[in-house]
C-alpha cells in the first residue's frame, strides 16, 4: 500500500494497493494520475527512480517533487542560477530508460540546500520564475509557494531510520 497525504491536514488524498509482488514504486506510479497541477509532493527516500520522478513532473502543469538525494549520488551542474542555486543534470541508466519509454538520457533538478549540504533534490521548473525553492538555513524544510503539498509514504518504513531522522 502507497497512501498520499495533504501535508497541512494530514489528510489522505489518494492510496493504490498491491500484493507483496508489486514494489512501492508500481504502486506510487498508480497515484500520478491522481495527483493535481500547481503541487509538491515530498516522497521517502525508497522512491529514488528518475523514471517515476520524470514521470511524476510531466503528468501536469508544475507538478514538483522532493526526495532525500541518494548518498553517493553522481549529478553535474548546468547552471548556477543564484548564490548557492543551481541547475543539474542526473544520468538515467539504459535499465531506466527501458522501463520508462518517455525517459531521455538525464534529467534535470535543482538541488536544496539543507545546512549547506545537499541532502534533498527537488524537481526542476526553471521557466516559471513563480515556484522558486525558498531556503531555510536551520534546518527546517523547504518551503514551495506552489499551492498544495503531498507527502507519499509506503507501508515499509525503518523505525531506526525515520527516528534518526526526527532526531537531526
Amino acid at each position: 500500500m502507497v497512501c498520499q497525504m495533504e501535508l497541512t491536514s494530514h489528510l489522505l488524498t489518494a492510496a493504490a494497493f498491491g500484493t507483496m509482488k508489486n514494489s512501492e514504486n508500481e504502486l506510487a506510479e498508480q497515484l500520478i494520475e491522481q495527483t493535481g497541477d500547481n503541487t509538491l509532493t515530498l516522497m521517502d527516500k525508497g522512491y529514488y527512480s528518475l523514471g517515476l520522478l520524470n514521470a511524476w513532473s510531466l503528468a501536469g502543469e508544475h507538478r514538483h517533487w522532493m526526495i532525500p538525494l541518494r548518498k553517493g549520488a553522481q549529478y553535474e551542474e548546468i547552471r548556477k542560477l543564484g548564490k548557492g542555486d543551481h541547475l543539474v543534470k542526473l544520468k538515467t541508466s539504459p535499465q531506466a530508460r527501458k522501463k520508462w519509454p518517455g525517459l531521455g538520457n538525464e534529467v534535470t533538478a535543482r538541488p536544496a540546500d539543507r545546512d549547506a549540504q545537499r541532502k534533498s533534490l527537488p524537481s526542476a521548473d526553471v521557466d516559471d520564475g513563480r515556484h522558486a525553492l525558498p531556503r531555510r538555513r536551520n534546518g527546517g524544510s523547504v518551503q514551495s509557494s506552489l499551492g498544495n503539498q503531498t507527502g507519499i509514504q509506503g507501508d515499509k518504513t525503518d523505525d531506526a531510520t525515520e527516528q534518526a531522522d526526527a532526531e537531526k
